[in-house]
């Protein structure tokens, strides 16, 4: 019997301190709640249940930012709504100034004047407007651009458009838009009219039809041979032979020729008929085009040079089309009564900042990736017609012949290029943080609405260039307004479906999104820290009794060295 080390009671005593610790720990767990107090605990799980934290604060923060996005874009939003009112206004007010027959001077003053005041209110909420001290619409919080150079306009640019360097993204046009075009091979004349014709223009799912062979129209026709022959026999013309209401329908026609004359490609008298021809082929391309309008077609019919019939698209680029038919072949079908495809016309060519760029009619879109990726111009520009003289085998000058201008000198060459203009870009889009990490965010941008940025683009006789310039009181103004307001409603719409797509297809869809990661987050940080209350209550009862047993055994441990010293002191 060894008196001197205790090694049961040793024993017995670190397992009884074991057991205790174990009991504190439990307890421990068990008040606080969490499975991670100190990091001796389980140093790993300790750091990703941290991460985890951090990651869920993130993801907090997030929501709350695309709750206040949120609400922004529907402040924005009202204010839009309050604007695109007052343009059903103006357009209201601009429907009434076009009904010349019953409108004075002093009404359309009024009409004016509540129109302008209506352009104010316009001008103050896209200058007012604001959410949390940051201005919405004024062009502050989008993408801000302006052309340098003719013929060009600045229509939009991308969110991610980046901002154009100091000179500027250069612009190089390669070659012009055209329009969808059909040109007869015969000119239309007294004699080659005949006893007149049939033409069928058919565009979009719309036929217009124009028949000279009987009724009215022939008989106008065969009234002009009759006075133009009496004319050129001396005698005497009765003016009012030909009625007021006929000579009014003319005059678009000679308007159309005028326009035709000041580019040199007039159809200048050169036979005994030249005149009468003229007259004629006026008064058909002025019925045609009636005809075309009427029925809704996007074609415009004009002549030539030398008097031969030309149907042209209104749009530009490689997507407008038409059909047309002639009873008379070669006037501007090559076959008699045969439907004939106009030829296609092109879309503008050229680069924006150096990069490849896309043409739709007369816009050009710079494709992703380039220096100016989602800028968009205008480049209205056209070859004219200039005259060159034409001169006797003396060398006199005995007239001009029309000429068309080359791409070339409007353009340039590819040996000699020339820039058309420069485009200057201020990228001001906002970006909201929709997640818990830096590159984590969507763009958004909201347009300048004030009444000098909306309606532009539209060529009207007015002059207008956008809403602001509008003047109900001016000859055809009321009629340009229309077109001006109707352009503007399209850009507030256009700015508003970009607001509602945005919030309902961004923000939202991020909301739904942090929302499901914040839970999944939560859930596995809650598996690494949070205490499991069963498996801790089972550790503590197992613990208690442990540190029971080994107490209770270790007075017994010490029984056998008390024994000893009794013996000795027997």
């Amino acid at each position: 019997m060894r008196i001197r080390h205790n090694a049961a009671g040793m024993s017995t005593l670190h397992n009884s301190r074991t057991h205790l610790n174990r009991v504190q720990n439990s307890i421990e767990k068990l008040s606080s709640g969490s499975a991670l107090s100190r990091a001796k605990d389980a140093p790993a799980d300790l750091y990703q249940a941290e991460m985890l934290r951090s990651q869920a604060s993130g993801l907090k923060q997030a929501a709350e930012n695309v709750e206040h996005s949120i609400s922004l874009l529907q402040t924005a939003g009202s204010f839009l709504g309050d604007i695109s009112s007052k343009l059903t206004q103006m357009r209201q007010l601009a429907v009434q100034a076009a009904n010349e027959a019953t409108n004075d001077p002093a009404t359309l003053e009024a009409n004016q004047y509540e129109l302008e005041q209506l352009l104010d209110s316009i001008l103050t909420i896209a200058e007012k407007a604001e959410f949390g001290g940051k201005k919405l619409l004024d062009g502050s919080m989008g993408v801000n651009g302006v052309t340098v150079g003719e013929n060009l306009r600045f229509i939009k640019a991308a969110k991610d458009t980046p901002s154009s360097p100091e000179k500027g993204f250069a612009i190089d046009i390669t070659h012009t838009a055209t329009r969808a075009t059909m040109v007869g091979k015969i000119p239309l004349t007294v004699t080659s009219i005949g006893d007149g014709f049939v033409i069928r223009v058919k565009e979009g799912g719309r036929l217009a039809v124009l028949d000279t062979r009987e009724g009215e129209l022939f008989q106008e026709i065969e009234m002009m041979k009759k006075r133009n022959q009496r004319k050129n026999d001396g005698e005497f013309e009765d003016p009012f032979n030909f009625s007021f209401a006929e000579e009014a329908g003319l005059e678009k026609s000679r308007q159309v020729d005028e326009n035709q004359r000041r580019k040199g490609s007039e159809s200048e008298p050169s036979s005994p008929n030249a005149e009468e021809s003229l007259e004629v082929r006026q008064f058909v391309l002025y019925h045609l085009n009636n005809k075309l309008a009427d029925n809704g077609l996007n074609v415009q019919a004009v002549s030539s040079h030398d008097g031969r019939l030309i149907l042209h698209h209104f749009d530009y680029g490689d997507k407008p089309t038409f059909q047309v038919s002639c009873s008379i072949p070669e006037m501007i079908s090559a076959e008699a009564n045969v439907w004939e495809e106009s030829a296609p016309g092109r879309n503008v060519e050229g680069t924006i900042g150096g990069g490849q760029s896309v043409g739709d009619g007369m816009q050009l879109t710079a494709m992703e990736g380039g220096p100016a990726q989602g800028a968009v111009i205008e480049f209205t520009g056209q070859p004219g017609s200039i005259k060159v003289p034409v001169l006797d085998p003396r060398g006199r000058h005995i007239g001009n012949e029309p000429f068309e201008e080359p791409q070339e000198m409007l353009l340039g060459s590819v040996d000699e290029p020339k820039i058309e203009g420069y485009l200057h870009i201020t990228q001001q889009s906002q970006s909201v943080q929709s997640g818990e990490s830096a590159n984590e965010y969507d763009l958004f941008s909201l347009s300048n609405v004030r009444p000098s940025k909306l309606g532009m683009g539209i060529v009207n006789p007015s002059g207008f260039r956008s809403i602001s310039d509008i003047d109900l009181t001016v000859k055809g103004g009321a009629e340009d307004a229309v077109l001006l307001i109707d352009e503007a409603s399209r850009d507030i719409g256009d700015i508003r479906l970009e607001i509602g797509s945005f919030e309902k297809n961004t923000l939202q869809r991020t909301m739904q999104n942090v929302e499901t990661e914040t839970l999944g987050v939560s859930s596995s940080r809650s598996r690494l820290q949070d205490t499991d209350s069963a498996k801790e209550m089972a550790n503590l009862t197992q613990a208690q009794i442990q540190l029971a047993t080994s107490q209770a055994l270790t007075g017994q441990a010490y029984q056998k060295p008390r024994q000893v010293m009794n013996l000795l002191k027997q």
